[in-house]
C-alpha cells in the first residue's frame, strides 16, 4: 500500500494514517487481515477529511483468508472508506466469523467490494454491521456462497443505507458438522437487519437466498 505517494506496508499506512489521507492497495494476494482499530492501531477520519483505503485496481488486492481471521475487519473507527477490495474466507473449525467485520462505527463507506465464502463452521455473514454504529453506507458490493447472510445489519444499526448491492449464495449448502441455517440447501437471507431502525435498503438484488431481505424493527 502507499500512504501520500510513498510505498509502505498496509500495517505502517494504517498505524501512520491522519485524517484526509489515501492508502493505495497494490495488486496482489495477502494473507493477512486487513485489520482497523481506531481505538488501538489507528485513527479516526473526520466528516470533511476522510480515511480511504482504496484497491489501485478494483479487486486485484485479493485478502486470500483461510478461516482463522477475519480478512477485512474495522472496529470503532469514523469517516473511514474502503473500496474496490476482493476478500474471501474458508471453513475452518472454532475460526473467525463474517469476511468483511464492521463493529461499533459510524460514518464508513464501504464500497465496491468482493466477499466470498464466509466460514460455515461460524454463524456469520459476508457483510456484518453490528456493535451499534450509525450512518454508514453499504454501496455496490457483491456477496457470494453465503451460507446464512449477505449484508447484515445487526445490535440496533441505525440510519444506514444499503444500496445496490448484490448478493447471490451460488446455492451454498451447510456443512454437516458446521452450523445449521434455515435452508441447509442455500443461503438464508441475502439483506437483514435485526433489529434496527431508520435504515434504507435500496435497489439491493438477491438470488438463490430463502429470503431476500429480513426485516425485525425495534420498539415493537
Amino acid at each position: 500500500s502507499s500512504l501520500s505517494g510513498t510505498p509502505c506496508s498496509f500495517t505502517t499506512a494504517r498505524n501512520a494514517s491522519m485524517p484526509g489521507d489515501r492508502m493505495v492497495g497494490k495488486d496482489g494476494t495477502y494473507t493477512e487481515s486487513f485489520y482497523v482499530n481506531c481505538d488501538v492501531n489507528a485513527t479516526d477520519g473526520t466528516s470533511g477529511a476522510h480515511i480511504v483505503l482504496i484497491a489501485e485496481n478494483e479487486r486485484q488486492v485479493f485478502v486470500n483468508g483461510d478461516g482463522s481471521y477475519t480478512p477485512v475487519k474495522i472496529y470503532n473507527c469514523s469517516y473511514w472508506e474502503i473500496e474496490g477490495i476482493y476478500a474471501q474466507s474458508a471453513d475452518l473449525d472454532g475460526g473467525s466469523p463474517a469476511v468483511f467485520l464492521v463493529y461499533n462505527s459510524s460514518y464508513l463507506t464501504i464500497r465496491r467490494n468482493l466477499a466470498v465464502h464466509p466460514n460455515r463452521y461460524v454463524n456469520d455473514h459476508g457483510i456484518s454491521i453490528f456493535g451499534g454504529g450509525s450512518n454508514d453506507l453499504i454501496e455496490e458490493n457483491e456477496v457470494y456462497e453465503n451460507f446464512r447472510g449477505g449484508v447484515e445489519l445487526q445490535d440496533g444499526i441505525t440510519d444506514t443505507i444499503v444500496r445496490r448491492n448484490y448478493v447471490n449464495s451460488r446455492l451454498t449448502e451447510d456443512l454437516i458438522d458446521g452450523v445449521g441455517s434455515t435452508n441447509p440447501t442455500r443461503g438464508d437471507s441475502s439483506f437483514a437487519c435485526y433489529p434496527c431502525n431508520n435504515n434504507i435498503f435500496e435497489n439491493n438484488i438477491s438470488e438463490n437466498s430463502e429470503f431476500g431481505i429480513n426485516i425485525e424493527p425495534t420498539g415493537l
